[in-house]
């Protein structure tokens, strides 16, 4: 893991060496153990990298990466799972190191973008072809792993982070198309567009070719096509025991590490089998929780009672008000683009003050996959609604606050996304998977981990496991009210049935409550100070008129007041 960043000019425009120091620093947190660099003799190719030493923790791991003959120059963020089985089809190459980042190189040589559908893990990466002067760029399929790229005067930039455009133009500005999209969906974190005129994001399961002032964009993962060429087993004990497989395979590829290794548990469904499985691959895990002080949102009880059976030693934080408000402004910068409320300050404060591992495994995904929501059970939830409710079905957008000048510029965003299935229930899966929830879950979890030199592993990304929960018949997902409910009659032995078949918890946090208690001046403070009305985003009458309903009890759902909040702490950070 690690942060990567660099530059390709055109038309013998150089790259300014006297920026390096702060380009590397831009990014210095991903990678606190090591920095380098690489510039073309003519200045106009730029590679950078910033290491966190998890796979061979010697010199030799170090980038940028070159080949043996120095034609590639590579940079790297991520982990590839499965190099040593790929390095077996290598033979023909001398290697130094024992790093993914190697066997991702001579792959590239090798087999150019074919490489991609070989790997498993989170990856994004740069390899830049000197013979050729082509720089080429891709993405994993998940989009786990982030890859910025910003066009500025002839000059083509990527980065693992947003900021260190900055260090180029400090003039860049605000995307208005995005900021509607955050106020008037669930859809917020934009698969290729950011909060920021101009930059972008290299899309899930694509990749980039930039020569010659060109930067032409193929994707390399179809999901419809994937999909495709999944079969399961008939009957529903072989399915059960083939999910099983894919699972436990799944988990051990994602803890390949030469350091200590932690697992997040919030005691749910998801992160108790992941700890279960972890365990039993290494017995010297570790385990890092959060819990709040009030205990109506504590999962203390749940978190002990998984942590009994796995025997795990356990890190605990607990949250309070303040701990919101003192790091509020911290959190908003790091993250670089607005973000999804109070769950992303607990994880950082989580990771902050209870991880001592640099690695994290993580169990995102499943919700998505294997219908774990409870708006799925809701007869009138669909693929349209999806975009404006929250995870426990409450309308999350209330789109009458939107200021008319937004209203006017763009258009309906549903038409955007394709519907592979032709049934609701799928779609509207696929659509939090690939667009709404899960993409903005792994933003977050990239940014607040890197900020402080850790790696986030969500364990259960991995494509035929993913890929076989969308092809489950509905009736093994849901079922008795619950969701995920083939994972939990597999597992409910080793998790114990309390936990198994315990309801989802969709209060995460007490977010709703504390905005309309023991925060709420500092919330009604905060909204009369406030300068975003001048930005002309928000209708401030038809705001007020909601808010006024929220704070009696008739709206349910705190998402709308805290994207006010986080678009003003964002507008007046960057």
């Amino acid at each position: 893991m690690c942060g990567i960043a660099g530059a390709i000019s055109f038309d013998k425009i150089k790259i300014e060496k006297k920026l390096i120091p702060n380009l590397i620093k831009s990014i210095k947190h991903r990678g606190p153990d090591h920095d380098d660099w690489w510039l073309s003799k003519n200045q106009s190719v730029l590679m950078i990298n910033t290491r966190l030493s998890i796979l061979d923790l010697t010199k030799n791991g170090n980038q940028p990466f070159y080949s043996k003959d120095k034609r590639y120059v590579a940079v790297f963020n991520g982990e590839i799972y499965n190099f040593r089985d790929l390095k077996k089809n290598l033979k023909e190459f001398e290697f130094k190191s024992d790093t993914d980042t190697e066997v991702l190189l001579y792959l590239y040589i090798k087999f150019k973008s074919k490489c991609l559908s070989m790997l498993e893990g989170m990856f994004s990466f740069a390899i830049y072809d000197k013979k050729k002067e082509e720089l080429f760029c891709a993405r994993d399929q998940f989009g786990i792993k982030p890859f910025y790229y910003y066009k500025y005067k002839d000059q083509f930039w990527f980065s693992s982070e947003i900021k260190t455009f900055f260090v180029k133009n400090k003039n860049i500005s605000e995307n208005n198309k995005a900021i509607f999209r955050y106020l008037n969906s669930e859809y917020h974190e934009h698969i290729k567009e950011t909060f920021y005129k101009d930059i972008y994001k290299i899309k899930p399961g694509h990749y980039l070719k930039v020569k010659k002032g060109k930067v032409i964009e193929k994707k390399f993962w179809k999901f419809e096509d994937k999909i495709k060429n999944i079969s399961l087993p008939n009957n529903y004990e072989d399915k059960k025991e083939y999910i099983k497989f894919l699972i436990n395979q799944s988990v051990e590829k994602s803890m390949i590490s030469d350091v200590p290794i932690s697992v997040a548990s919030s005691g749910g469904l998801d992160s108790s089998i992941l700890q279960v499985l972890a365990k039993r691959k290494n017995s010297k895990i570790n385990l890092v929780s959060w819990i709040f002080q009030d205990s109506k949102f504590s999962e203390q009880g749940f978190i002990e009672e998984i942590q009994k059976k796995t025997k795990i030693k356990s890190n605990k934080y607990c949250i309070k008000e303040g701990d919101f408000l003192k790091n509020l402004k911290n959190v908003v910068k790091l993250s670089e683009e607005p973000f999804s409320g109070l769950p992303v300050i607990a994880y950082y404060l989580c990771l902050k003050n209870a991880c001592k591992t640099k690695v994290i495994l993580d169990g995102s995904g499943l919700d998505e996959a294997l219908s774990g929501y409870e708006k799925y059970f809701n007869s009138k939830f669909s693929f349209k609604s999806n975009f404006i409710r929250g995870q426990d079905g409450s309308k999350s957008v209330i789109s009458n606050i939107i200021h008319k000048r937004l209203n006017k510029e763009f258009i309906n965003i549903e038409n955007e996304i394709d519907h592979p299935f032709n049934n609701s229930f799928n779609n509207s899966k696929y659509l939090d998977f690939f667009f709404l929830k899960l993409p903005r879950a792994l933003r977050f979890r990239d940014k607040i981990s890197m900020s402080i030199g850790k790696e986030i592993r969500p364990s259960f990304l991995n494509d035929d496991l993913i890929l076989s929960f969308f092809k489950l018949e509905k009736k093994y997902q849901v079922k008795n009210g619950l969701g995920k409910y083939i994972l939990r009659d597999i597992y409910q032995n080793d998790i114990g049935k309390k936990i198994a078949f315990t309801k989802k918890r969709n209060i995460q946090t007490p977010q709703t409550t504390w905005f309309n208690g023991s925060l709420n001046k500092w919330v009604g403070n905060f909204l009369h100070n406030s300068n975003i009305w001048d930005y002309k985003l928000v209708d401030k009458t038809k705001f007020y008129k909601n808010y006024e309903l929220f704070k009696k009890g008739k709206l349910k759902n705190s998402f709308f007041i805290w994207k006010l909040i986080n678009l003003d702490l964002w507008l007046n950070n960057f």
